[in-house]
């Protein structure tokens, strides 16, 4: 018979051992210390869809992919998903537009790539999804509607292409938000100068001009 201790000893083990494929693979997509992405991948065999877990933290240094481990590792361990939590270049360590845009571009492409080779081809590159609080927010929304970018602009011809995005406090509007101040000058800082002065920059940058 199973007594109260042991049933509680029992469940500390399930907690602290998640249903994971594996130890999550950290993964580079380029040759910057920030160029990586973490993925996540349930246990079982089959191809699985994805979600892409993209931090905020007013797009600055000090925030890290750190911030988004305990929901790659939730959505692995009790659904059969796989998640991809990205890091990027952000504003104090060689980030800012365009690298920052550059950087996520390119860790959602390596899912056809360098993920797809780790997962052993388990990634369905039709059911990708991305999720973002915050810059994290804007940065997905940004993602979803990279198709409609111009030719040779950051991100452009998406080598995958998102199913949906879900932007949790998502600063969608760039040049509504510097106007608002938001994060006491964030979207200026990333934007590497003032939202008015760079027009250009917020055509290509900004997810409600493009969507």
């Amino acid at each position: 018979m199973m007594t109260r201790r042991t049933a509680l000893a029992a469940a500390a083990v399930a907690l602290s051992s998640p249903a994971l494929a594996a130890p999550p693979a950290r993964i580079a997509y380029g040759a910057h210390a920030s160029q990586w992405g973490e993925l996540f991948l349930p246990r079982g065999a089959g191809k699985v869809p994805v979600i892409a877990i993209v931090h905020g933290g007013f797009w600055r240094e000090r925030y890290t992919a750190e911030l988004g481990v305990p929901l790659a590792r939730d959505i692995a361990a009790n659904h059969p998903v796989a998640a991809w939590n990205v890091e990027y270049r952000r504003v104090g360590g060689g980030g800012g537009f365009p690298a920052t845009l550059e950087d996520v571009a390119a860790a959602i492409d390596a899912l056809a790539g360098s993920a797809q080779r780790a997962a052993d081809g388990r990634l369905d590159l039709a059911r990708v999804v991305a999720i973002g609080h915050s810059a994290g927010g804007h940065i997905v929304g940004w993602l979803a509607s990279r198709h409609r970018l111009p030719a040779g602009a950051p991100g452009a011809a998406p080598r995958v292409r998102l199913k949906g995005a879900v932007p949790q406090a998502g600063v969608l509007d760039l040049a509504d938000g510097a106007a608002q101040r938001l994060g006491d000058g964030a979207i200026d800082a990333f934007l590497g100068a003032t939202a008015a002065s760079v027009p250009e920059r917020v055509a290509l940058a900004s997810p409600i001009a493009l969507l």
